[in-house]
C-alpha cells in the first residue's frame, strides 16, 4: 500500500470566558472564545486493496466546527475579536488551506472546541484522490492525531483467458454492465463518519448506468479505474459466443475494495478436422489343409 505522510502542528488552548458589562451592573454578557496549545497531526494516505495508487500532489485542509452533519467552517468568530486567530481564520484562502502534499504544514490556530479536520488530497489532474476525516475535541493529551486519507473511487478488472484460450471459439466477445455512483466529495466530507479506521460512507451526486462496455484483449483488462465513482449493485457480464449470449452476474465490491474478476469454466473447446482419408482393409483368407485319416 502506497502511503504518503503530512505532518503539521496544531495549537489548542482551553476555552476562556470573557465578561463585559454595561453601565447597569446586572446586565452581564458572557461570550465564549477559544485559544491554543501545540499538538501534532499526521495525515497518511491509504489505497484500496486492489490498487493503482494515484500520486498525491496537493493537500487541501479544512477546519470545521461542530459535529456531522451540522458543521460550519471555522471563520474566526470562535476567537476574541481582533486576536491573531480571529484575523487568520477570517482571511480568505486560509480555510481551506492549500499545500503541496510533500510539505510539512504548521498551523497555530485550531479552536479548542468540537471540530472536524478534513484532508482532501488532489492528484496531478487536480482531482480529489484521497479523503481523510478526523473528529475530536482537541486537547494536549489527544496528540499526536493521525488522519487516514482514504483513496476515492474504484477499480474493476476482468480476466477472460480461461474462456478465450478454449480452442474453437474464435468469435467469442465480452461486454460488462454496471452502475456507478458519482461521488460527491464535499458532501461526503461533511456527512460521513471519520476515516480513522474505515473508508468514508459516500454520498452520490447521481448514478450513471454503464451498459454493454466491451472488454477485449488477453490477460487482465481494466473495466474501470477512476477516482470519481464507486461501482454499485450488480455487475453483469455477457459472453457472446457463436449464436448464444451467456450471462453471469456478481455483486460489486464493498467500500475500500476494488474487484479483480476472473472467468472460470469446466467446459471444453473443440477442433475442426481437415479432410480425413478413410481406408477400408479386408481380412486375409489363409489356405490350410486339414488331414483326415
Amino acid at each position: 500500500m502506497k502511503r504518503l505522510s503530512l505532518v503539521f502542528a496544531v495549537a489548542i488552548m482551553a476555552v476562556i470566558m470573557f465578561s463585559s458589562c454595561n453601565k447597569k451592573q446586572d446586565d452581564v454578557i458572557v461570550p465564549n472564545y477559544a485559544s491554543t496549545v501545540s499538538g501534532e497531526v499526521i495525515i497518511q494516505n491509504g489505497d484500496i486493496t486492489l490498487k493503482s495508487a494515484p500520486t498525491a500532489v496537493t493537500r487541501n485542509l479544512y477546519m470545521y466546527k461542530g459535529t456531522a452533519p451540522t458543521l460550519a467552517l471555522v471563520d474566526g468568530t470562535e476567537f476574541l475579536p481582533g486576536s491573531a486567530p480571529a484575523i487568520f481564520w477570517a482571511t480568505p484562502g486560509n480555510n481551506p488551506g492549500s499545500f503541496p502534499a510533500s510539505t510539512s504544514v504548521y498551523s497555530n490556530y485550531t479552536p479548542a472546541m468540537q471540530i472536524r479536520m478534513v484532508a482532501k488530497t488532489l492528484d496531478a489532474s487536480n482531482k480529489p484522490a484521497y479523503l481523510g476525516i478526523w473528529d475530536g475535541l482537541p486537547h494536549a493529551a489527544s496528540f499526536p492525531v493521525t488522519i487516514m486519507g482514504r483513496r476515492l473511487g474504484d477499480v474493476l478488472t476482468l480476466n477472460t483467458d480461461a474462456l478465450t484460450s478454449l480452442p474453437g471459439y474464435t468469435s467469442m466477445s465480452f461486454t460488462v454492465s454496471y452502475d456507478k455512483g458519482i461521488i460527491n466529495v464535499d458532501n461526503t466530507a461533511t456527512t460521513s463518519g471519520p476515516t480513522t479506521t474505515d473508508w468514508p460512507t459516500y454520498t452520490y451526486s447521481n448514478t450513471v448506468n454503464v451498459v454493454d462496455q466491451a472488454v477485449t484483449g488477453l490477460g487482465v483488462q481494466t473495466v474501470y479505474d477512476g477516482l470519481d465513482a464507486k461501482i454499485l449493485g450488480t455487475i453483469t457480464i455477457k459472453i457472446h459466443v457463436d449464436a448464444a449470449t451467456i450471462i453471469v452476474t456478481t455483486p460489486a465490491s464493498e467500500l475500500g475494495h476494488g474487484l479483480a474478476l476472473t472467468l472460470r469454466t469446466n467446459k471444453i473447446g473443440w477442433y475442426d478436422s481437415g479432410t480425413m482419408d478413410i481406408q477400408d482393409k479386408d481380412i486375409t483368407v489363409d489356405a490350410r489343409d486339414v488331414p483326415v485319416n
